[in-house]
């Protein structure tokens, strides 16, 4: 019988408690007797998938798989449900006598796909035996429907925030007063939580699948889950217990005080007096003036218009205006006359404030006015100019719902159209900035591109932070050397010293000669490649640890002698076409002959692991003698490697304590030798950045330290560009301060005016963000001569995109906060008399520091950039102790025939016109492949406590890269300094 025990962390009680309470929470709301039960209903639903998703989660961590393996297949994630449910809730709050119909089922289509990717993971699931979230089906389209959940959420959150928008719109107030403006704040505030949760899971899932995809587990995720559940359950909570209601009731109107008689008399006197006199078709006419031609005082006159009429001055006045330039668009008699001319007949001093009044009180243009047929006379209330627009009269409530106010929509509809022709008025100053942005905006992208490619490699293998490779320290006199190698009977002591790992030892080799046989049996036909690099031999573990796609063939092939493995693009090269290649036969420096037995894709580019030749390990100790194969623990090879892959749950620290152990036990490391060797657990992780082992199978290393000063290089450019953009909007703000200042009597708030100077900020970034990305793209092919990325690299993926908008963020934030405080923070009046100047705009000191942060930073990048350019010189120029002028290395074979003729070959290198001299060796002096080993001379029985290198040469060796000998020739040995 078998045994499980759970394995309950405080996560799971917590996610318990969380179950428990949503459950209990969703049955009260769904069978609770209340008014608002139908809409309750709809929560409960929420609810109970938002619970589904805790109780899925808990199963995953408690391992529940182990003792009901079918558990996975019961449906418990509906991910694109919430959205539309939510929605229907809050519809059923603000809009009550509305019914949910046949056509609101289509909220819920997306779900039945989501049932399709459902029964595919059972499918495999019943296959593979696997639970479903471990199959590949999963992998693939889980993070999909993330997305479109996520997506879902974000829209039906924003048509639940215009629902209630709506619910404000109607509502009346009066001075009975104004409880049903309580109503839904609760509400308003809890959608607004799952805003900003949304908000911060955007970025945190982002980086854990772009950065992390296979180090994040479930567990990441609980604090989303945890404060998605409390939310859900608040929101529960308070719909359960709050007072119930059922839309907003219509009290009755108010009873309003009559205004006195004698003031009534007076406002009708008023409007019969000046529709008789026409004072209106004054131009000039002020409060003032009329107040003189009615011998009235200016406050009786001010007092019978507010008091009496509840109207303004102007609003009194263009009433006339424009009901007399209405009366003239009627009568024929003054077809002959312009627009403009009825406008200043009516007493209208401009023609922009004459269509602006005329459309506001007739809701048409003039023009539109002039040319309807039907034409109808304007008519006007006490407030015949003003939007409407709903009221929040309570100071308390009012700030909470600012952002939520009715003309929201057309505020920001003219901070873009503000902002658009300032922009286009000021083209210059536009273009300035955002050519500076776009420069560094590409360069930002640019830099990215390379620091994401440097830390992907070999993120996408499976178990990639449980894997290692096993390498060699040696300790002698107090010097430290680091081969990336293992004596090659390592492989089977690890593989016995470590049972519960996954074992898998490779060979590799460089500058192999691999001829593809002609068809037709003629040699001369025969295809020849000299492979530099990805040609091994390999065990068959080697796939269990990393991963391929297998196009044909399996890795049990390289069990046997005598096969290979290639990959599809060595296919093709070889025999035109990879669905050819099994069977086929592939000779090694003329030494082995091997069958293709399997073809694999081509792995990524951002490995350190090419598996592009992959040849039996078998077949490497067949043939020791020609591949230098030693079963011996005192030799050690750099091209003999181990890796092991570790279950997922052993920590680093244990592992080194092992291996370290194991170390102890092979290899002689006591107190009184002078040598001792260590082999150490390097983890796949730190593969491509560790600079102690010089290089790896793949083309090249990097460093950390490079990264990230390559980072910080991105950072002072985006600061430079800020600074930039923030010294050029300062210095043009002084030529808006007549706007601002009218904006300001007119009665904007500063924040008013911050948003429309933010707004002008995210228009000039987000168009050079577009620029950037062209700029970028266009240098995009230019980046492999300066970096070490590949041909295939692109600029436009997922990574770069959310890279582009955090740029994009920080820049207008950075570039826009400090002009819209500096133009808000405007007085009105000293703005109106022009005495606003460069020198009051933000203080000199606050500029002075920006410039002179600014070329501070532009100095330190062209100091940097000029003493890389002089290293670089000197290492091109330095003098190596060799002639490297005009050497070429040129691979030989090493197989008897090719042996055999070398002597030849060289005569006939050294009868070429130009050649000089020419010799066989291993290596050009400057190669990092080196032979070291201990060394005894003048019969003394104790080394001298260091290795010396050696390389294989002829007598021309020192001939042909000009070397010279310090001390001396010896019986064929040369010792150079």
């Amino acid at each position: 019988m078998n045994t499980y025990t759970f394995h309950i962390t405080p996560y799971d009680l917590v996610l318990q408690a969380a179950i428990f309470v949503g459950l209990t929470f969703s049955l009260q709301l769904w069978f609770a007797k209340r008014v608002n039960q139908s809409a309750n209903r709809f929560l409960a639903l929420a609810l109970i998938i938002v619970v589904l998703w805790q109780v899925w989660a808990l199963c995953i961590d408690i391992r529940l798989d182990a003792w009901f393996p079918r558990w996975s297949w019961v449906p418990f994630q509906f991910l694109l449900a919430p959205g539309p449910l939510i929605f229907f809730y809050v519809r059923k709050i603000t809009q009550p006598g509305r019914r949910f119909v046949w056509q609101d089922w289509w909220h819920f289509s997306p779900l039945l796909p989501e049932l399709g990717f459902l029964l595919l993971q059972v499918r495999e699931s019943i296959r593979t035996g696997a639970a479903t979230y471990h199959t590949s089906v999963f992998q693939k389209f889980n993070p999909l429907l993330q997305l479109l959940a996520l997506i879902s959420v974000i829209i039906y959150l924003y048509w639940s925030f215009k629902l209630i928008e709506r619910y404000y719109k109607g509502l009346k107030f009066n001075h009975t007063g104004d409880r049903y403006r309580y109503e839904l704040r609760w509400l308003y505030r809890l959608l607004a939580g799952f805003r900003l949760l949304l908000l911060l899971c955007v970025p945190y899932a982002a980086i854990n699948y772009f950065f992390y995809p296979h180090q994040s587990g479930l567990h990441t995720y609980y604090p989303v889950y945890l404060l998605l559940a409390i939310l859900m359950i608040r929101m529960a909570a308070t719909a359960f217990l709050k007072p119930e209601t059922a839309g907003p009731v219509q009290s009755p109107p108010a009873t309003k005080a009559p205004l006195p008689a004698a003031l009534k008399q007076k406002a009708t006197w008023l409007k019969q007096t000046v529709a008789a006199n026409r004072y209106f078709q004054d131009p000039e006419l002020t409060l003032g003036t009329l107040a003189e031609k009615l011998d009235l005082s200016t406050h009786e006159l001010s007092r019978i218009i507010n008091t009496g009429l509840k109207k303004n001055f102007n609003d009194f006045i263009n009433e006339y205006r424009v009901l007399d330039a209405a009366r003239k668009m009627h009568d024929p008699a003054y077809n002959h006359i312009t627009l403009l001319g009825i406008a200043y007949e009516s007493g209208f001093n401009a023609q922009s404030t004459f269509s602006r009044i005329f459309k506001q009180a007739t809701g048409k243009t003039p023009l539109e006015y002039k040319n309807d047929p039907e034409k109808g006379f304007p008519t006007y209330n006490s407030r015949s100019f003003t939007l409407s627009a709903a009221v929040i009269s309570s100071h308390e409530t009012t700030p909470k719902w600012f952002d939520e106010k009715l003309n929201r929509s057309y505020m920001f509809k003219n901070y873009f159209k503000i902002a658009w022709r300032n922009i286009i008025r000021h083209q210059s100053y536009a273009a300035i900035n955002m050519a500076g942005l776009a420069v560094g905006i590409a360069a930002c992208l640019l830099i990215f591109v390379v620091v994401q490619y440097e830390l992907s490699f070999d993120t996408y293998q499976p178990g990639y932070k449980s894997t290692y490779r096993i390498v060699t320290k040696k300790v002698r006199e107090g010097s430290t050397r680091y081969s990336v190698g293992i004596s090659a009977p390592g492989l089977d002591a690890f593989r016995l010293y470590f049972p519960e790992a996954t074992v898998a030892g490779i060979d590799a080799i460089y500058g192999s000669q691999v001829v593809a046989p002609a068809p037709d049996g003629n040699p001369a036909n025969d295809k020849k490649f000299v492979e530099n690099s990805g040609i091994m031999f390999a065990e068959p573990q080697l796939f269990d640890i990393f991963s391929a796609t297998w196009l044909a063939g399996s890795a049990s092939a390289l069990k046997d002698p005598n096969m290979v493995v290639i990959d599809e693009s060595s296919a093709v090269k070889y025999f035109g076409d990879w669905k050819v290649a099994m069977g086929k036969i592939l000779r090694m420096d003329n030494l082995v002959t091997l069958k293709v037995a399997g073809v694999i894709q081509d792995v990524p580019a951002n490995t350190d692991m090419p598996l592009k030749l992959l040849v039996s390990y078998i077949t490497w100790k067949q043939n020791a003698k020609s591949y230098n194969y030693s079963n011996s623990w005192d030799e050690t090879s750099s091209d003999c490697q181990v890796y092991i892959k570790f279950p997922a749950n052993v920590l680093q620290s244990t592992i080194d304590r092992q291996v370290l152990s194991f170390s102890n036990k092979q290899f002689v490391n006591n107190k009184s030798s002078a040598r001792k060797r260590f082999a150490i657990a390097q983890p796949l992780s730190e593969l491509h950045f560790d600079n102690r082992f010089r290089d790896t199978l793949g083309d090249h290393i990097t460093n950390r330290a490079t990264l990230r000063t390559l980072s910080l290089i991105a950072v002072l450019i985006i600061i430079m560009a800020s600074i930039n953009f923030i010294n050029l909007s300062t210095a043009q703000s002084v030529g808006r301060s007549k706007e601002v200042g009218i904006r300001k009597v007119l009665g904007s708030s500063r924040g008013q005016l911050i948003g429309m100077v933010m707004c002008e900020t995210t228009i000039i970034v987000l168009l050079s963000a577009g620029l950037a990305i062209c700029v970028a793209e266009l240098a995009l092919p230019l980046l492999k001569n300066i970096a070490s990325v590949p041909d295939s690299i692109g600029l436009l993926n997922p990574g770069t995109f959310l890279c582009l908008a955090c740029v994009v963020f920080a820049v207008v934030l950075l570039s826009g906060i400090y002009p819209a405080l500096v133009v808000s923070g405007f007085k009105p009046i000293l703005a109106l008399k022009n005495k606003i100047n460069s020198a009051a705009v933000g203080g000199i000191s606050l500029r002075r520091v920006l410039v002179v942060t600014q070329f501070a930073i532009s100095q330190l990048l062209i100091i940097g950039t000029a003493i890389a350019v002089k290293q670089m010189d000197f290492v091109n120029n330095a003098d190596l102790g060799f002639d490297k002028a005009a050497v070429l290395a040129i691979p030989c074979p090493t197989d008897s025939i090719g042996l055999s003729r070398l002597n030849s070959f060289k005569q006939q290198v050294l009868a070429l016109p130009g050649v000089k001299a020419a010799s066989f060796a291993s290596d050009v002096p400057s190669s990092a492949h080196n032979n070291s080993s201990n060394f005894f001379f003048n019969h003394s029985p104790k080394d001298p406590g260091f290795d010396v290198f050696m390389k294989v040469a002829d007598a021309d060796y020192f001939k042909t890269f000009d070397l010279k000998l310090s001390v001396c020739l010896l019986r064929g040995y040369a010792v150079l300094p």
